[in-house]
């Protein structure tokens, strides 16, 4: 096992922020949150890594992107050579992108996790490719993370990122419908969870009329939308 990788789980409500359940109440977000964070810190976890927890109380910085480079820096003075990031809100993580990624980063090789929505699942530096101010940068425009980091390596020399699978974010009704269709080719375990989360969503989600959706494994039913409380 590298024990010169940590796995970053940085969880802060400036990254909840910035992906918002916005089409879901306030009490189901609290509710599929705890869920994610929970499933998240089992894969983690099972890699055997170890683990530095980074959440509100112990963040500094007035934005997400300088949040996360703090976090970073002190994973590095803490000494390890190599950080794995990670956060809580994407139910496709799994304990072997974790492994995959730490092997990767032996070689000295930034690893990403791109997100359908432009945003990253999974960000993996070693210390020597750390800039926190260019990280911060990135992180904080939103969009096309990934191709950001990538034109970042390239232009300090560093090589070309390795790229782990898209996945997404379980947030809003479009990535429930993405959802639907990819808990078909999922574990047991993280089919249980999606279609919880999804269920979840459904029962809370403030849809702009009746919609009718099938889930794998999780009777059909109809959903009316309501406005704001």
């Amino acid at each position: 096992m590298n024990r010169n990788t940590a796995i970053l789980f940085f969880s802060s409500s400036a990254s909840l922020q910035q992906k918002s359940l916005s089409s879901i109440s306030e009490k189901a977000d609290a509710k599929v949150k705890k869920l994610l964070y929970r499933s998240t810190l089992d894969k983690i976890k099972a890699s055997g890594l170890p683990i530095i927890f980074s959440q509100d109380c112990n963040q500094l910085g007035n934005t997400l992107g300088e949040k996360l480079a703090h976090a970073f820096q002190l994973a590095y003075e803490s000494g390890f050579e190599n950080v794995i990031a990670v956060g809580d809100d994407t139910p496709g993580l799994q304990t072997s992108h974790l492994l995959q990624a730490s092997e990767i980063l032996r070689s000295g090789q930034m690893v990403l996790g791109p997100s359908r929505d432009g945003g990253l699942y999974l960000l993996a530096l070693s210390k020597s490719e750390f800039d926190g101010v260019a990280l911060a940068s990135i992180i904080d425009c939103k969009e096309a993370q990934a191709a950001r980091f990538t034109t970042f390596a390239l232009e300090h020399g560093n090589g070309e990122p390795a790229i782990l699978s898209v996945q997404c974010d379980l947030d809003d009704s479009h990535s429930v419908s993405v959802w639907k269709s990819l808990a078909r080719s999922v574990s047991a375990a993280d089919k249980l969870l999606i279609n919880t989360l999804i269920n979840l969503l459904l029962r809370h989600m403030l849809l702009p009329k009746a919609q009718h959706l099938q889930v794998e494994g999780v009777p059909s039913r109809t959903i009316v939308g309501r406005g704001p409380p």
